[in-house]
């Protein structure tokens, strides 16, 4: 018997590509929006904050978030038809 491989039904192509790539699309609005929200956190906390927490918030999470951000962002835009 000879084996041949066989196609994937159902995924990377066509109606049902699109509707994946929709899906991860809205997963990544989602994601996007938590992110800018505890950026937002982040920085509506920095005026109460002090010492040692204030520069682990200013200068390490609240950059990375500000990272995640951008990169997401950048992926929405990639996503986008053109």
């Amino acid at each position: 018997m000879h084996s041949r491989p066989r196609r994937s039904r159902g995924r990377g192509g066509g109606t049902w590509g699109s509707f994946a790539l929709l899906r991860d699309a809205v997963s990544l609005k989602q994601l996007l929006e938590a992110e800018r929200r505890g950026l937002a956190e982040y920085e509506a906390a920095l005026p109460s904050l002090d010492g040692e927490v204030r520069e682990l918030v200013e200068h390490e999470l609240i950059p990375r978030q500000q990272r995640h951000v951008a990169t997401l962002s950048g992926v929405l835009s990639d996503l986008a038809p053109a």
